[in-house]
């Protein structure tokens, strides 16, 4: 078997279906070693019950996509301390943990598994109730905007308000798969993460094809009007700006989209 080079642990707060105590791993999603194309670049296994986690079974459970990276976070925030975090719902494990390692007080930072699109009702259901603010956060690529928009419905279904809900992008260079992780890299700060249009956006998704909304999918496509993209605004190059209706861009930027210094804090609005 390839190498594993991260795992990403799932934990229950209430035990899950493994009965293991609380707050233990019931679940792993595992980043492999690629020796070969075809090996899976991710796979995912649960500890055996009664087996203190030395034996596991490998295997996606059947209630794994309602489990939550990060659910251990939200835990103990009660609906009215929510107003005092601000959750990031981000596309994968390595980014969220990314947030987390700013070791700032007031980002609550979870994710979905499995890639882009893979976000389950029974997931967004953990945020129903929060009171606080919502940055759904995408990868800088095709399915990335439709799984951001994806998520930012099923958010709206459950209640987050509008006004507490936005969509952001990475800043800095106009590059495919830039992600989270990459902006802080950079040195950006939390607050530089680029707001994205919504409107413009769901126009944008409305014409993407089944095979474009997929995570991994080719970047040309041979079809001139999925081809012809603009990246750094999310649209063809062809479409006209839209004017009112739905905007996520209502909150100004809390700082310069320059890059500064990861260990900044946030400023006081």
């Amino acid at each position: 078997m390839s190498r594993i080079l991260h795992e990403y642990n799932y934990l229950s707060p209430e035990g899950g279906e493994c009965y293991n105590l609380p707050g233990s791993v019931v679940m792993q999603h595992l980043r492999m070693e690629q020796l070969k194309p075809e090996d899976p670049k991710f796979l995912y296994r649960c500890p055996i019950p009664s087996s203190d986690q030395s034996d596991w079974t490998w295997h996606k459970p059947r209630w794994a996509d309602s489990m939550l990276y990060g659910l251990e976070r939200l835990n103990g925030i009660s609906a009215s301390d929510s107003l005092r975090f601000t959750v990031y719902w981000c596309e994968g494990e390595r980014d969220a943990d990314s947030i987390a390692a700013l070791n700032l007080p007031w980002p609550v930072a979870v994710s979905h598994h499995g890639g882009a699109g893979k976000a389950t009702p029974a997931q967004i259901g953990y945020l129903r109730g929060w009171l606080g603010s919502v940055v759904v956060c995408a990868d800088m690529d095709p399915a990335g905007a439709a799984c951001a928009l994806a998520r930012y419905d099923l958010l709206r279904k459950i209640g987050i308000r509008r006004e507490c809900l936005r969509i952001v992008k990475p800043a800095g260079p106009c590059v495919k798969n830039r992600d989270i992780t990459d902006h802080l890299n950079d040195h950006y700060t939390l607050d530089a993460l680029a707001d994205v249009d919504v409107p413009r956006l769901r126009a944008r998704v409305g014409r993407m094809s089944p095979a474009e909304r997929i995570d991994g999918s080719g970047w040309k496509t041979g079809d001139p009007e999925v081809d012809n993209y603009d990246i750094s605004t999310w649209a063809p190059q062809v479409e006209p700006p839209q004017a009112g209706g739905e905007s996520s861009s209502r909150r100004p930027a809390l700082s310069s989209s320059k890059p500064t210094e990861r260990r900044a804090t946030r400023r006081s609005t």
